[in-house]
């Protein structure tokens, strides 16, 4: 499944497995993005005392204000922490800087 960044309507802001149809998307695991400190952005189960971290649940596409891809970072603190730790590696590859010695 894709993870998107969800805005809803009441304002809140979730990050979620989204299975999307033509009425609204189906979320698995979401989460709710929460502030943390001064800067700090963390995640907490989206409706915990509910079946839907288990079952999922449907949100209406009239209840949704946008839907995007969230960066990497936040989505491998998703998948690692709501998912199972499936992370996205990045795409940088560091090379071991080499130095010509003539002989």
């Amino acid at each position: 499944m894709v993870v998107k960044l969800i805005a809803l309507n009441t304002g809140e802001q979730l990050l979620s497995e989204v299975n999307e149809t033509e009425s609204g998307v189906q979320l698995t695991k979401p989460a709710i993005l929460v502030p943390a400190g001064d800067k700090g952005l963390g995640l907490a189960p989206w409706l915990p005392y509910t079946k839907a971290q288990e079952d999922g649940i449907f949100v209406k596409s009239s209840a949704i204000m946008y839907m995007v891809d969230p960066v990497d970072q936040l989505r491998n603190h998703y998948s690692g922490t709501f998912v199972g730790g499936l992370v996205v590696p990045q795409t940088e590859v560091s090379a071991p800087k080499l130095q010509l010695v003539e002989g």
